[in-house]
């Protein structure tokens, strides 16, 4: 981790398992509030991977916030230009 980066930056397991829970609930249909507050909580969170990036910018891009999805869709592709196929 670099000095830079505050610990209480850095994605937490249990900030895992809210992204987790947030996939789980758009995967059974529901668009609620609920889940947008979920996502809204990692905002302040350092997530340094691609994948786990691309994977929530699905989720706000299918809640219709294409704003955030497009701003962690170039996070992904700054960290692995490779993501973007």
């Amino acid at each position: 981790m670099s000095s830079d980066v505050q610990e209480s930056e850095v994605l937490s397991s249990s900030e895992l398992v809210s992204v987790l829970k947030a996939a789980a609930e758009l995967a059974i249909g529901d668009r609620d509030d609920g889940v947008r507050a979920t996502l809204a909580e990692l905002d302040g969170c350092v997530v340094d991977h691609p994948d786990l990036l691309c994977t929530v910018a699905e989720m706000w891009l299918e809640l219709g916030d294409e704003d955030s999805a497009e701003r962690l869709y170039l996070d992904a592709i700054a960290r692995d230009d490779g993501c973007a196929d």
